[in-house]
């Protein structure tokens, strides 16, 4: 076998099956089995497609699809290699001329930082000093300063004539009132603290979906991003998948696909090619 192309031809003519009678069965583009046939899979829609398009293709000519699925995978491997990039540049080496040119400049930098800390050292001693022979003068100056009011101020004495003192012995008593007399206004009580606790939400029940043949379909869905389910439907035949949050749809035949959602029935948006991919289906849609 020289190409995978060239095996499902050759399977396909000597069983007597024309690419017509393919195409009426699976309701692929007849264009796209020949696109299969020449191993032109760049014309050919994304992975998904291919897979499907090699399942229905298989069961029409009667040859094990899985056999056929596993050397396309293969081709794919073999196709997306990446090649690997040799290092043309050589590594960096130092001459005699670069290391002594190195070794000055570390010397240069040690040798200034070294100065630099010795002049800090010796500068701060010598603040210090100087600072310190200055203060005896300064203490000097202040003391010859005058002193302002030092003198004592004269304290006037206190006089209280009898006259004051009868008048304070005169006066009456008045009791102030307590404090333990003052009203205070009720304080009211919420009776009940603690609510009822509100109805716990209900869990969330899956969301259901259901795919009805109305003609020989191919479908590919996708579970909230995570698990993938294909398979080829006849007429009147059905799946039913349950996911959390939504479904991407791929289907090779819009109009021959039934889609109930929640047990609400699902209108596709038509194409041309009367394929589509990757339509999100999520709940209250």
């Amino acid at each position: 076998m020289k190409s995978l192309g060239e095996y499902l031809k050759k399977e396909r003519e000597l069983r007597g099956v024309t690419i017509e009678g393919i195409a009426s069965i699976t309701r692929i583009s007849s264009r796209f089995i020949h696109a299969l046939e020449n191993d032109d899979f760049k014309n050919l829609p994304s992975e998904v497609f291919v897979k499907g398009f090699l399942r229905a293709y298989t069961k029409c000519v009667g040859i094990d699809p899985n056999e056929v699925i596993s050397i396309y995978e293969n081709i794919r491997k073999v196709n997306e290699k990446p090649e690997i990039k040799k290092d043309i540049n050589p590594p960096l080496k130092l001459n005699n001329t670069s290391i002594i040119a190195l070794a000055s400049i570390i010397a240069l930098i040690l040798i200034t930082l070294g100065g630099s800390i010795f002049y800090y050292k010796n500068g701060s001693k010598n603040i210090a000093k100087t600072t310190t022979s200055e203060l005896p003068e300064l203490k000097a100056d202040i003391e010859e300063q005058p002193k302002e009011n030092s003198e004592p101020k004269e304290e006037l004495p206190l006089v209280q004539t009898e006259q004051t003192i009868d008048e304070i012995k005169q006066k009456p008593f008045t009791e102030q009132p307590e404090e333990n007399n003052v009203k205070t206004a009720p304080v009211t009580v919420t009776e009940n603290i603690a609510k009822a606790e509100e109805p716990s939400e209900k869990k969330q029940e899956p969301l259901r979906l259901v795919i009805t043949a109305i003609d020989t379909i191919w479908v590919s869905i996708i579970i909230d991003d995570s698990e993938t389910k294909e398979a080829l439907l006849q007429p009147n035949e059905k799946i039913i998948l349950k996911a959390k949050e939504k479904f991407s749809l791929t289907t090779g035949n819009i109009t021959g696909t039934d889609v109930m959602l929640e047990g609400v029935k699902i209108s596709l948006p038509k194409t041309r090619s009367n394929v589509l991919k990757n339509y999100t289906l999520t709940r209250g849609q």
